[in-house]
C-alpha cells in the first residue's frame, strides 16, 4: 500500500520513480575539429577535397569513424549530404591525420555535379558542415553505435 501511494504521489508531483541513465552520445568520444575543405587542381583537373577532422576524447584506441556531412548554406539550408568513413588509428587525446579525403571532381560537361554545388559553399565564409557520428570502432573490438 505505501509503494502504491509513492508511487501515485510521484505521479502526480511530476517525479520519475526510475532513475535517468546518461545514455553516452558520439560527442563524448569524439571533437570535431576544422576539416580539409578545399579547392584544388591536380592533373589539370579541379576537385574539391573534403574530409572532417575529429579529436579523441576517449581512453581508447580508435580504428574506423563512420560518419554523415550536411553542408549548409548561409541560411542553414542543407545544400548537400555525404557520409563516409575515416579508417585510421587515432590515439587517445590526438586528431585525426589529413592523409586521406573525399574527391569531388568537377565535370566540365555538367553544371549541377556535386563538385558545382559545393563550390559555392566553399567560396563562402558563412556556410558549414554539420558533422554526425553513426558508429566508432575502437582498437580492443568495442563498437558503438549512435
Amino acid at each position: 500500500m505505501k509503494t502504491i501511494l509513492i508511487a501515485c504521489l510521484a505521479f502526480i508531483c511530476g517525479a520519475s520513480t526510475e532513475f535517468s541513465q546518461n545514455t553516452p552520445t558520439w560527442q563524448d568520444y569524439l571533437e570535431i575539429k576544422k576539416p580539409i575543405f578545399k579547392q584544388k587542381k591536380q592533373d589539370r583537373r579541379l576537385q574539391i577535397q573534403y574530409m572532417p577532422n575529429f579529436k579523441n576524447l576517449s581512453g581508447k584506441h580508435i580504428v574506423a569513424i563512420k560518419f554523415s556531412t550536411d553542408f549548409k548554406d548561409e541560411a542553414g539550408n542543407v545544400i548537400h549530404e555525404t557520409g563516409g568513413t575515416l579508417k585510421q588509428k587515432i590515439k587517445s587525446m590526438r586528431s585525426s591525420k589529413n592523409k586521406e579525403f573525399y574527391v569531388f571532381l568537377d565535370n566540365q560537361f555538367l553544371t549541377d555535379d556535386t563538385h558545382d554545388i559545393l563550390l559555392p559553399l566553399l567560396k563562402s565564409k558563412r556556410s558549414s558542415q554539420v558533422v554526425t557520428v553513426s558508429r566508432i570502432e575502437f582498437e580492443d573490438g568495442e563498437v558503438l553505435e549512435f
